[in-house]
């Protein structure tokens, strides 16, 4: 699955990263500031035209997890996973029976089946703390285990460095221990695609880009056409 990410709290930025052929739009709560209706809106934009929204938070809510998934979010991304006590607590609050169950718009109000839906879980890997565990994390039954460069080379002392010798040993470990179609990744500058272009073939989950830097990026490259003054 491939997705483009959006940090710009928006329908109207939801609406125009659905006209592309990307299976869908994540939502990023943890540096994306998300009032609870215009959330909800951005979801049923994204869903309503047919394509997948998932939800990125920072931290573990039941009431904000209950939330987006009512309003019908397919799935949802815990940023920094390193914590394998974590993992029941993320369950309990994302899956039925112990999630509560409503007349929501997930079940179109009741008139859907009541307590059928599973919703995608994604463990984001952005630590070295969680590469050191990642023999337990990886048994653990997310659907996706998904690396965030940033944050990882951040952690190795060596933040945005992506051909640094101690990141790459670190992603050819993830990549060991997590099966492909388990593995996801977000690349979000076209450089950093281009440089990791082999290492992302066949994986199972990969968000590219993000609203805010493809429009500063637009507006650099249209900058560039103006003739010199």
């Amino acid at each position: 699955m491939k997705f483009v990410w959006q940090q710009i709290p928006s329908p109207l930025v939801t609406e125009l990263l659905t006209y592309n052929k990307f299976d869908g739009v994540v939502l990023d709560l943890e540096h994306g500031v998300f009032s609870n209706e215009t959330l909800y809106s951005c979801i049923q934009v994204c869903t309503l035209s047919k394509k997948t929204c998932f939800v990125r938070f920072a931290d573990i809510n039941r009431s904000n997890i209950t939330h987006v998934l009512d309003a019908g979010a397919d799935g949802v991304i815990f940023a920094n996973f390193e914590d394998v006590n974590q993992a029941e607590v993320i369950f309990d609050y994302t899956l039925y029976p112990e999630r509560g169950c409503g007349l929501v718009r997930e079940n179109k109000w009741g008139k859907q089946p009541l307590a059928q839906t599973k919703p995608v879980i994604i463990a984001q890997i952005e630590h070295i703390n969680a590469v050191t565990k990642l023999n337990d994390i990886a048994k653990l039954p997310f659907d996706y285990f998904m690396v965030g460069p940033y944050d990882l080379t951040k952690s190795l002392g060596c933040a945005g460095e992506f051909t640094n010798p101690d990141y790459l040993r670190t992603l050819n470990k993830i990549e060991e221990l997590i099966p492909r179609e388990k593995l996801g990744f977000h690349i979000v500058k076209e450089f950093d695609i281009k440089a990791n272009i082999n290492r992302l073939n066949d994986i199972g989950f990969l968000a590219l880009g993000m609203d805010t830097t493809l429009l500063l990026e637009s507006i650099d490259k249209l900058e560039a056409l103006l003739p010199s003054t």
